[in-house]
């Protein structure tokens, strides 16, 4: 790898001093490709460019309205941009931010876009990052960067909540462990090299989803069973994760976005009212 130029030296001091010369020449050879400029879109893609990755990929056919100019700080608070390209707008933010990143925009549907790219294309990119996007899109674009080894990250938000999904692939790592002789007093240090296999994206809901049903099973099942004989009670669970898991289950099996009227079979599936005031808080 290329050594650090005076500039990036000068630029990335800080995270020099944390992560080291050789991390930081890596995050200069990475090429990112990001899917959607919007929610949590905007701090991510901050924080890539300011942490010095060689490219920045950004897809989005929307325009910036009244409505979504307050939560975008990418984006100058000016009428002047009304109407104008998302993508090309948070491109020159985040290129005056750190003028050292190539920061790159294609104004298309990030949706389709995904599925013009050509595999040799794709296979260029360090990891791909997709944001807000359909469940069945989602799965669409896990399959294709898991045949490419690419590390595939999705992430949904909705007001105060919210979920990232991570398949990093096939992924090796150093762990490097220190201890003491205890009579010696001698360190002595053990390098291992470890690795992680991601699981696919609708295989994670489908266990997620079970693990959601098990337990409004075992919270019926307590509920009507009180007194010493009840079962423990299990560590609490957040009935908005489970409304997200189940909205993403019916998603993949539907092929269609959730929408109020799936509301009463949600309700009935996950067990009462108390989803349902969830799904509220998670619309």
């Amino acid at each position: 790898m290329a050594a650090l130029t005076a500039e990036e030296a000068a630029v990335y001091d800080r995270q020099l001093r944390v992560w080291g010369v050789e991390a930081q020449q890596r995050m200069r050879s990475s090429h990112v490709l990001v899917l959607g400029c919007r929610g949590a879109a905007i701090e991510v893609t901050k924080n890539l460019v300011l942490a010095g990755i060689g490219l920045l990929h950004l897809v989005d056919d929307a325009t910036l309205e009244d409505t979504t100019l307050p939560g975008n700080f990418l984006v100058p608070a000016s009428p002047d941009v009304i109407g104008s390209s998302v993508a090309e707008q948070c491109a020159k933010g985040l290129k005056e931010m750190n003028p050292l990143v190539d920061v790159a925009h294609v104004v298309a549907d990030p949706r389709t876009h995904i599925r013009s790219v050509a595999l040799h294309a794709l296979k260029a990119y360090s990891a791909v990052l997709a944001f807000d996007m359909p469940a069945q899109v989602i799965r669409e674009i896990d399959l294709k960067c898991a045949s490419l080894n690419v590390p595939f990250c999705a992430c949904t938000s909705r007001g105060v909540s919210g979920w990232i999904f991570v398949n990093p692939q096939r992924h090796e790592f150093i762990v490097e462990n220190s201890t003491e002789d205890e009579k010696t007093g001698e360190i002595k240090k053990k390098v291992e090299k470890k690795s992680v296999t991601g699981v696919a994206f609708d295989r994670v809901v489908e266990e997620m989803a079970s693990a959601a049903s098990a337990a409004a099973s075992g919270a019926a099942s307590a509920a009507a069973t009180p007194g010493p004989g009840a079962p423990r009670r299990r560590r609490r669970r957040s009935a908005v994760f489970d409304v997200i898991i189940r909205c993403l289950a019916r998603e993949l099996r539907t092929g269609r976005a959730v929408s109020a009227a799936d509301m009463e079979a949600l309700v009935d599936e996950a067990g009462g009212p108390v989803v349902a005031d969830a799904a509220d808080a998670a619309d």
